[in-house]
């Protein structure tokens, strides 16, 4: 299945609306690790972009995931829009610098590890600060190495962020709202690394149906 812009479009459409039914449990999540604003903040992206992104819904698929991208980034207030934002710009500048027509498993990879130095560059995070970044990297190195095709590389990405997200339930954050309540946060998951490994288990499925 080729991953064109067509389904680009179809598959952030569907994705936003994802958000948007999952804000609850987004937000239950970070009730304990940080403002409990997780979900609603992913739903103002969310709806930016559903009344947005039709605009852009003919345009190239670099285009598409560049236009999604700077919807989050202006419409979510704090850390997580520009961070998302971040992520989601990775995969329209690799698609561009490739001139591709469509995301590959090895571009999907390669975007990965540019989100995560962006990222990492953005807000100082590193493995173990109880972060999105615990489920980026496991992420980004599983799917390196799982290339052939989309859905291969974005299993491996899930499997490798699903870890991620099981190994920041044992930390003490030290980045984020979530420093500032330390060993309270023990035993929960955090809420960005959960959300990511959630997009990525939804990605995943979109691939499957289709």
């Amino acid at each position: 299945m080729e991953f064109t812009s067509e389904k680009t479009y179809k598959f952030l459409i569907a994705l936003s609306h994802f958000l948007i039914k999952n804000e609850p449990h987004f937000n239950e999540l970070d009730n304990i690790t940080g403002d409990g604003d997780h979900g609603a903040s992913l739903v103002r992206g969310a709806k930016a972009t559903l009344e947005e992104l039709p605009f852009c819904e003919h345009e190239t698929i670099d285009t598409i995931f560049r236009e999604y991208a700077k919807l989050f980034i202006s419409s979510i207030g704090g850390a997580i829009g520009p961070i998302y934002g971040m992520f989601f710009l990775q995969f329209s500048r690799k698609l561009k610098e490739n001139q591709a027509e469509q995301l590959t498993g090895f571009l999907f990879a390669h975007s990965l590890l540019s989100s995560l130095e962006k990222i990492q560059d953005l807000g100082g995070a590193r493995i173990g600060d109880k972060t999105l970044i615990d489920a980026l990297k496991p992420a980004a190195d599983k799917a390196i190495f799982h290339t052939d095709t989309l859905l291969e590389a974005v299993t491996a990405a899930y499997e490798g962020a699903d870890e991620g997200r099981i190994s920041t339930i044992n930390m003490i954050a030290r980045k984020g709202r979530s420093k500032y309540v330390r060993e309270q946060a023990i035993g929960h998951a955090d809420a960005g690394a959960s959300s990511l490994t959630a997009i990525f288990s939804f990605w995943k499925t979109f691939l499957e149906n289709q």
